[in-house]
């Protein structure tokens, strides 16, 4: 999985077999925008979720997108 990170400074990045945490500085009201490449090797249909943020020492901020979800189908080679 790789992801480039736009308009913030990740200050921590981690890979996870399920999913992508970052911690991000965000400067007064900048837009930043995640971008990330899944990696699929199981055979299967999964589906994929709607992506969440927090802001972990102000709980109150948080968000969890609001898109349908996707569907990924992974066929044997």
């Amino acid at each position: 999985m790789a992801s480039q990170i736009d308009a913030g400074t990740a200050r921590f990045e981690e890979y996870r077999d399920d999913r992508f945490a970052a911690a991000i500085d965000v400067y007064d009201g900048a837009e930043v925008r995640l971008f990330y490449l899944l990696r699929a090797v199981t055979p299967g249909n999964y589906v994929v979720p709607p992506v969440g943020v927090e802001d972990m020492y102000r709980p109150a901020m948080r968000v969890t997108g609001s898109r349908t979800l996707d569907r990924l189908v992974v066929t044997p080679p």
